[in-house]
């Protein structure tokens, strides 16, 4: 008998198809979500930059706000010295000279809080700037891997729906008892629903086979299922030799 017209043959056949069809489903479910991780990435870099963007302009304000209280201590330094030409007493002298000294010593302060600002906003810009470039090109790098997993996506997609087409005209040749038989085990475990036999041991539970069952399976007359695990059985020199167009193996 040839075993690839047998429906134990055609079942292998559509078992192959369908392990097909689910490698490409799991690639397609994947999709997505490194579809959403690369936009979160992206989204995430954004918010990053604009945080040092945020940085560098909160220093620039600040520096001017340094800038504006040394213009109010300068002005104030140069009115009292104006002042001083027009006092009338020593005491009043004596007060817009301390006057003049303190707003010296503030204005002090106020410089040397200056240059450290400028020393920190030339670090700043200078991260800023390193931060931009890097950005530039890691976004660049996201967007088109995004733009390579949508590409991937569409092809898949339309994949699945030409394999799903194949497996409904494969479906076709097949006896509906059996393949009643093969869906609702492979609906209920994982892993193949069709497993070989290697050396007397079902290769999908591992447990040993009664040889009535072995017997059975080289008869050819109809499924065999694993009496431990309920999967459909054959023997691997049957297949062989049906890929080989060669007759198959049956008891003597």
């Amino acid at each position: 008998m040839d075993m690839l017209n047998t429906p134990l043959g055609l079942l292998l056949a559509l078992q192959e198809h369908d392990l097909q069809i689910e490698g490409v489903a799991a690639q397609l479910r994947q999709l997505p979500e490194q579809i959403e991780g690369g936009k979160r990435q992206i989204e995430q870099g954004r918010v990053d930059l604009e945080q040092v963007r945020k940085a560098t302009t909160q220093l620039q304000m600040a520096r001017k706000e340094k800038e504006l209280e040394l213009q109010t201590k300068e002005d104030l330094i140069r009115k009292h010295t104006t002042e001083l030409n027009s006092v009338k007493s020593n005491e009043a002298y004596r007060a817009l000279c301390g006057e003049i000294d303190r707003a010296k010593a503030e204005k002090s302060v106020l410089e040397d809080a200056l240059l450290a600002l400028f020393d920190q906003i030339d670090r700043q810009q200078a991260i800023l700037k390193q931060e931009e470039q890097h950005w530039k090109g890691r976004e660049a790098e996201l967007l088109k891997q995004i733009q390579a997993w949508q590409a991937e996506q569409e092809q898949r997609t339309q994949e699945l729906k030409q394999l799903e087409e194949v497996r409904a005209a494969r479906t076709q040749g097949i006896a509906a008892s059996a393949l009643s038989q093969y869906e609702r085990i492979h609906a209920g475990i994982r892993g193949p629903a069709i497993v070989a036999i290697k050396g007397e041991i079902c290769s999908g539970c591992h447990m040993r086979l009664p040889p009535h069952l072995i017997n059975e399976v080289k008869r050819d007359q109809a499924l065999v299922f694993c009496n431990i695990c309920a999967r459909i059985l054959y023997l691997p020199e049957s297949r062989v030799a049906a890929d080989r167009g060669e007759p198959g193996v049956v008891a003597e």
